[in-house]
């Protein structure tokens, strides 16, 4: 296995590990905002839904404007397109019909996903430049960036970074209680497409360097287990985007050393093993010290009763 420091002492794998650390960074910076507001799921919805995009974004750049499909900056436009679609879908007609959130971004979920498989077996069967690699973007090859792609990650994830900055105060004010955030004069009509906006650019960034699949590991993951380390909100944010972007490189290291593996499974195992690790061993709100403390409490509780049943003897 490569030692880790030659690896990032190696131009092109530091090149790589930049851009995945970026994603993994943005993604758990604004998957904190979703954790919060409950609705973590949405970007499973952003990741699957963003197939379509993909594979749309594929066979229009190849066939109507004849230039390569598999070009980051054509699959992000797609995959953004696709992906706001099928948010704002999912908040509008949960806001409009009977239907809850989780049932709306099911169906959400199932239509573009479907749609963008529907594509994608178009694509293998028909010939087309480029064709062999677009099937890597449900699972993701870090090795497959290019210098290109990286500066694109770059400047997409400081955008990104630059809109949570110039909200921090909103987004943490609509996230928290709504209606306290309409009386400070936010407006819910902004906010919502903004923050909405900007989760799908960070998730999409990873489209070919992780896969659109295991993206929601990237938005989830990493604030959960954040949230095991500290109680307060801006604390968790950035320990959020460290976990994600640090997990990203390990990530990277690992399946470059292991040979053909697909990047984003191998960050999603690390990811789950910090998970892991914080629910056992956080020194507030881990498995152990919870059951101490009840333990504990039970002793007392029962100390306390049968003190007063001899009391009453």
């Amino acid at each position: 296995m490569m030692d880790i420091l030659v690896f990032l002492s190696t131009y092109s794998y530091r090149i790589i590990s930049l851009g995945t650390f970026l994603i993994g960074l943005v993604c758990g910076i604004l998957g904190s905002f979703l954790y919060t507001r409950r609705q973590s799921l949405l970007s499973d919805v952003i990741g699957h839904a963003s197939t379509l995009g993909v594979m749309a974004a594929f066979l229009i750049s190849s066939i109507v404007f004849g230039v390569d499909g598999r070009s980051l900056i054509v699959l992000v436009v797609g995959s953004v397109i696709a992906a706001l679609l099928a948010v704002l879908l999912s908040d509008w007609i949960a806001r409009s019909t009977p239907l809850g959130d989780d049932a709306t971004m099911a169906v959400m979920l199932a239509l573009f996903y479907g749609g963008g498989l529907v594509l994608l077996r178009v694509i293998i069967h028909g010939k087309y430049p480029g064709k062999g690699g677009i099937s890597s973007a449900l699972l993701g090859s870090a090795t497959s960036l290019t210098i290109a792609d990286v500066i694109t990650i770059a400047i997409l994830s400081l955008l990104c970074l630059l809109i949570v900055t110039m909200f921090r105060k909103e987004f943490t004010s609509f996230c928290f209680d709504r209606q306290f955030s309409h009386v400070l004069g936010f407006s819910s009509s902004v906010l919502t497409p903004l923050l909405l906006s900007s989760m799908v650019v960070a998730v999409v960034l990873g489209v070919k360097a992780v896969g659109l699949i295991l993206m929601v590991a990237f938005t989830i993951v990493p604030p959960a287990t954040a949230r095991q380390w500290t109680n307060r909100f801006g604390s968790m944010v950035v320990l959020s985007g460290l976990i994600g972007g640090l997990s990203s490189v390990l990530g990277t290291w690992l399946s470059v050393s292991l040979g053909n593996v697909p990047t984003g499974p191998v960050i999603v195992l690390i990811l789950t093993g910090f998970l892991l690790l914080s629910l056992l061993v956080s020194p507030q709100r881990s498995v152990v010290v919870q059951r101490i403390k009840r333990s504990r409490k039970r002793r007392e509780l029962r100390k306390a009763i049968l003190s007063h049943v001899r009391n009453a003897r």
